[in-house]
């Protein structure tokens, strides 16, 4: 996905060069969160200015965002603070009554779906991982 993060450079101060290699090595969904957004529109970015730049493994996400050739705005299919559902039967009601659509794809996958990891990279080029 490294179209997603040739995007990225557009709405982040800068995509060190670690970011390229995680996704090269990661071969599951990430979520990259960096530091200083820009470009984007006023509630997209947290408190603190970062950004999350999820890269997606599943096929259907990674040839949408290649078709649009930009980036698409989302939050997570869970209620702040609960459990990120794993199958569409574990999202939240309260979600699936404030959005307008969910994309019906791997609702009857027997196989455990992953949450994706989460990583960090700090102005210094640090990085945390806060989920793998």
């Amino acid at each position: 996905m490294l179209l997603i993060l040739e995007l990225s450079q557009k709405y982040v101060k800068e995509v060190p060069e670690v970011a390229f290699d995680l996704v090269n090595n990661i071969h599951e969904p990430l979520t990259i969160i960096y530091e200083n957004a820009r470009n984007v529109a006023k509630h997209v970015a947290a408190e603190d200015k970062s950004i999350a730049i999820r890269i997606p493994s599943d096929e259907f996400c990674s040839t949408l965002l290649n078709k649009f050739g930009k980036p698409i705005t989302s939050s997570s299919a869970n209620v702040s603070g609960a459990p990120s559902p794993l199958y569409y039967s574990q999202i939240d009601d309260q979600i699936k009554n404030a959005v307008d659509y969910i994309v019906p794809i791997n609702q009857f996958v027997l196989s455990r779906p992953k949450a994706s990891t989460i990583i960090r990279i700090t102005e210094n080029k640090e990085i945390k991982v806060l989920r793998s």
